[in-house]
């Protein structure tokens, strides 16, 4: 997320899409200052490190990456998606709690993660929305440890009961909720993570 700094400079926005992809702007920032080698003196891993960089904030993998590729960029989303729920529960929405409690889930967005999806943000209208997207991240972490920190770390309840939400949309979001909570389960029992 090294890009994150340079990105708010100029746009004043973390959000790619009004701005620029931070995590293609991170790898320009390490070539251009060569601060790979600020962390790792040999160069062995460098486009590994890139391609994790390059395809962190992806909805999916580039096509074409060997497997150690792919390990490697799949230890960065899962820890960059823990980090995105992490912060949900103690940054996201504070102050502005209410907003969030008064609005509507898309049906958009209630399909997608019905149908366990990783959830595109131009599903994405409402606040509430752009929460329960946070949550679908769960569909698309692929190491068993992560999902041990979700569920020890309690990260979907912590970010639920924050808020106040009215009739109509409690119902809704405690079944996404308990969906979401009976994944993570099923998925810390399945020896293939």
């Amino acid at each position: 997320d090294i890009g994150r700094f340079e990105q708010y400079t100029k746009y004043q926005t973390f959000d790619d899409l009004k701005s620029i992809d931070h995590g293609q702007l991170g790898v320009e920032i390490l070539e251009k200052n060569n601060l790979i080698r600020k962390y790792i003196k040999e160069e062995t891993y460098d486009d590994i490190i890139k391609k994790a960089i390059i395809n962190h904030n992806k909805y999916g993998l580039e096509k074409g990456l060997n497997e150690q590729e792919k390990l490697f960029c799949n230890i960065i989303r899962d820890s960059d998606k823990l980090d995105i729920l992490y912060q949900g529960t103690q940054i996201y929405w504070k102050g502005n709690e209410k907003l969030v409690e008064e609005e509507e889930i898309t049906k958009e967005v209630e399909k997608q993660f019905e149908n366990q999806n990783l959830i595109e943000n131009k599903f994405k209208q409402t606040q509430l929305d752009k929460m329960i997207g946070m949550f679908s991240f769960i569909y698309d972490i692929k190491f068993k440890e992560s999902f041990e920190i979700i569920k020890k770390e309690n990260y979907i309840h912590k970010i639920m009961d924050r808020f106040n939400f009215k009739e109509g949309i409690k119902e809704k979001t405690e079944k996404i909720k308990q969906q979401a909570n009976q994944y993570v389960k099923e998925r810390i029992k399945d020896d293939k993570n």
